[in-house]
């Protein structure tokens, strides 16, 4: 009859908290997912590590193919019940997360685990003897009030300094954008933007016009039509090839009716400048068919 393999329980101390821990039958160590959250000061039947597990947080990442749904159950000696285990590199995965939502509990006690190790190995180099009593209390030390609220000061400092450079990337953001936005449309398209309501949009438009005349020097026509050219520049279009496709799309098309010849050093179609406030309803209201240019929503 063969005999059922079970993993041995034992409680250790971090501090003046405890921890559960399970010795499993190939030897190693592993925590049980209510002591680790129960340890950081969260509810011992809450949701909290599943939630981390399900999550997407950079601290789950490594262990994205952990599915607590899948952790076969072990039997513990001297105890009804099985219990899911929790790998120690897991369990401190958890507590940096919690750590970075918050929690200065889940802080302390990753710094206090960190600081002893270090210096348990240190005090084995240098020959340094300390009793376990006295490893406890230096580990305490870490889990004061005191203790946890530097870590707190600390924590808000590098926050703040993160936020700074966060700041400072966006405002190179909004420079770029805001100079892009004042060649296109203006300084003061830009202020009223960013929120000055008594700003000033002025527009300076040059008019050309072709005057006729005969030999004798008298009038005998007139023409102030704008070329395609004239429009790419004024709509903000890369090409003439784009701005003939816009205005295909609205109506106002080479073929349309509204081109007439005009002559200029060298004939060429031109559409009269009465249809220019028409076309820039039609443009400020989104009509046809045109990429939308930076600083537009």
């Amino acid at each position: 009859m063969s005999q059922t393999v079970k993993a041995r329980k034992a409680l250790i101390s971090l501090g003046e908290v405890p921890l559960e821990v399970y010795q499993m039958p190939d030897g190693s160590y592993q925590l049980y997912s209510a002591s680790i959250m129960a340890v950081i000061g969260e509810d011992p039947n809450g949701k909290s590590y599943r939630q981390f597990l399900a999550g997407k947080s950079p601290e789950v990442l490594p262990h994205k193919d952990l599915n607590d749904r899948q952790v076969k159950p072990i039997l513990v000696e001297g105890q009804a019940n099985s219990i899911k285990p929790v790998p120690v590199e897991v369990a401190v995965s958890y507590w940096m997360y919690k750590h970075r939502k918050g929690n200065q509990q889940a802080g302390a006690i990753i710094s206090a685990c960190i600081n002893e190790s270090i210096e348990r190995r240190a005090d084995a180099v240098f020959g340094v003897d300390r009793t376990e009593e006295q490893r406890q209390e230096r580990f305490a030390q870490h889990l004061s009030p005191e203790a946890i609220a530097e870590q707190q000061k600390t924590d808000k400092q590098i926050r703040l300094a993160e936020l700074q450079v966060e700041l400072a990337k966006t405002q190179e953001r909004l420079v770029a954008r805001s100079e892009a936005i004042a060649t296109l449309h203006g300084v003061g398209t830009l202020a009223l933007i960013l929120g000055n309501p008594s700003a000033v949009i002025e527009k300076t438009e040059t008019i050309e016009k072709t005057v006729c005349v005969d030999p004798s020097g008298k009038r005998i026509a007139s023409f102030d039509g704008v070329g395609i050219t004239y429009l790419t520049k004024r709509f903000g279009f890369k090409t003439n090839k784009q701005t003939w496709a816009w205005l295909e799309s609205i109506g106002y098309g080479k073929s349309s009716e509204h081109w007439v010849q005009e002559i200029i050093p060298t004939q060429s179609s031109r559409i009269p400048r009465h249809f220019l406030e028409k076309l820039d309803r039609l443009w400020a209201i989104q009509q046809g068919t045109r990429q939308k240019l930076i600083g537009e929503l």
